[in-house]
């Protein structure tokens, strides 16, 4: 009885060590989870500002690029009425240089014709 008490005693002490041993790899193990999840956080938060950055970076350049559209939107805006200023004004200079050609077209031929009227006179 006593050689069964010994071994029940030996058997005890056995897994009082082996749960000792277990306890310590739990909390290691626990210990490196919780760094983990630590540097997982870490992680996180760089990137999220760093694309926070990146964003504001980008959101600046799209203002920046929307104010030269403007610009060039109102630049192109006034070519095009300068453009059709300078049409107008050649389409008036065409009628007038047509007008005077025409004029000049009756002129002539009121001098042939008058020329030939005194030619034809004695």
């Amino acid at each position: 009885m006593k050689n069964q008490l010994d071994i029940l005693v030996k058997k005890n002490s056995e897994s009082n060590k082996q749960l000792t041993l277990y306890k310590k790899m739990n909390e290691r193990l626990e210990s490196e989870v919780r760094k983990m999840m630590k540097s997982v956080d870490e992680n996180k938060s760089s990137i999220s500002t760093m694309y926070s950055d990146m964003l504001s970076e980008k959101e600046v350049q799209l203002l920046s690029c929307q104010d030269d559209l403007k610009q060039k939107a109102q630049e192109l805006k006034d070519v095009r009425a300068l453009a059709q200023m300078i049409l107008d004004q050649r389409s008036d200079l065409e009628i007038f240089f047509l007008d005077s050609l025409e004029k000049v077209k009756i002129e002539i031929k009121k001098q042939r014709l008058e020329t030939k009227d005194k030619a034809k006179l004695p």
